[in-house]
């Protein structure tokens, strides 16, 4: 990378070098702002911020759809843009897929694309459409996920089979 901006110092006046530093400076961090962006969406961290919104570790049931067939599986991480879902199906990455998550006797649908895939452990989908009704489910979904998460352990919140 410098070795390419000195060689273009040979050949190009000290004004243009500043130009072409300065654009390719510029071009760069859009470049790491974006690759930041898809990165939080496909690589399943728990409660991290990935960039503008927080994702939160998610246990629900979910049906996912793709080409006619139907898949039952599980969401484990879920955000405003995309998911994590289990899943020991092989999908190719930017199949369309429609996704159903059942949770606290809620549906939540969307349709969405598949960005990864990881062979016998899961997939990472980025949302592409919801509905307005959806949408509010998705809301409540992730400010309770977030109350949880702020909450002091107590033996009062354990949960018992």
């Amino acid at each position: 990378m410098f070795a390419s901006l000195a060689a273009w110092r040979l050949i190009l006046p000290d004004a243009t070098c500043q130009e072409v530093s300065t654009n390719f400076g510029t071009r760069l961090r859009s470049l790491l702002d974006s690759f930041a962006q898809f990165t939080s969406l496909i690589y399943p961290l728990s409660t991290r911020v990935d960039g503008m919104r927080p994702r939160f570790p998610c246990s629900a049931s979910a049906e996912v759809t793709s080409d006619g067939s139907v898949e039952l599986t599980r969401v484990t991480e879920l955000s405003h843009f995309g998911c994590y879902l289990e899943t020991s199906k092989q999908r190719t990455p930017g199949t369309r897929v429609t996704i159903k998550i059942m949770n606290s006797g809620q549906i939540f649908e969307a349709t969405a694309t598949m960005l990864y895939s990881r062979p016998t452990m899961g997939m990472g989908v980025v949302i592409r459409e919801v509905k307005s009704v959806f949408q509010s489910i998705l809301e409540d979904w992730l400010q309770q996920s977030l109350k949880q998460q702020n909450q002091k352990p107590s033996i009062d919140n354990f949960e018992r089979e």
